[in-house]
């Protein structure tokens, strides 16, 4: 099966701010990712996966919808991990399952 790479001409913190400013454009009030302090740690096709800075250790993978204005509830659609580790034994698990997906290198 090929393999899509996608390259962007942005630095990472320019790639990293881009996303996470377009996730703050996303959310509506009431969302629960509304004005939670997020870092971005991977991207893949359409989805964002945010490291919740609140100190609860918890991970938000978004799909984000490219709107240009704000969405309405319930988009962008998100789930909540308590962690990473979490993550990636159930989140990371049923997106591989669901088919292919274009992964970034992991963003720091």
């Amino acid at each position: 099966m090929a393999r899509t790479v996608v390259v962007h001409r942005r630095t990472p913190a320019e790639f990293v701010e881009a996303i996470t400013k377009q996730l703050e454009r996303e959310v509506p009030p009431g969302h629960l990712m509304y004005e939670l302090p997020v870092k971005l740690i991977a991207r893949g096709n359409g989805d964002a996966l945010f490291e919740i800075l609140d100190g609860t250790g918890r991970i938000a993978d978004v799909h984000l919808t490219w709107s240009k204005s704000e969405d309405r509830l319930p988009w962008p659609i998100t789930t909540l991990y308590p962690s990473l580790t979490e993550w990636a034994a159930t989140g990371m698990d049923r997106d591989h399952r669901t088919g292919p997906v274009s992964h970034e290198p992991h963003l720091k």
